[in-house]
């Protein structure tokens, strides 16, 4: 593993193919993963502001190389799945009281069987992750999955 700005790269988890976008989901106002993502989320100052529901009306279908979200706040994957190329990655980061997280982290999110599961690691260190919307600090033990789309 290596580090990426404040983020462990599992697997290539974060490298990307030329042309296709870093997407912070549901990152706040503005992106805290660095140069090269782009922001989105309904609160967004920097980046696109809009519902995770309208994802396919910003990006074409497989434009997308990678997406992270931390400590989701709504159902998102069905919403990924048309937008993210085949074989790109979503990362999620989240504890189990979050209750979208913990669908995900159980395979019972909406959309979940378009992805294959990569990685699945408990009590990850906790690098300044935020909640949904970008100021909160997650709280309690951080796990994170990262699944690769089929």
């Amino acid at each position: 593993m290596r580090l990426i700005g404040a983020y462990v790269n599992i697997k290539g988890a974060f490298e990307v193919p030329r042309g296709k976008v870093k997407l912070d989901l549901m990152g706040g106002d503005k992106s805290k993963l660095g140069p090269g993502w782009t922001n989105f989320d309904i609160s967004a100052t920097e980046g696109i502001t809009d519902d995770v529901a309208s994802l396919g009306k910003h990006f074409e279908p497989g434009e997308l190389g990678v997406v992270v979200a931390n400590d989701p706040r709504a159902e998102f994957l069905q919403h990924v799945g048309p937008v993210l190329e085949q074989g790109g990655t979503v990362t999620v980061r989240g504890n189990m009281s979050n209750k979208f997280f913990k669908q995900l982290w159980e395979g019972k999110a909406p959309g979940f069987e378009g992805f294959e599961v990569v990685n699945r690691t408990e009590n990850v260190p906790n690098l300044g992750y935020t909640q949904t919307g970008g100021v909160k600090a997650v709280q309690g033990q951080i796990s994170e999955i990262v699944l690769k789309k089929k």
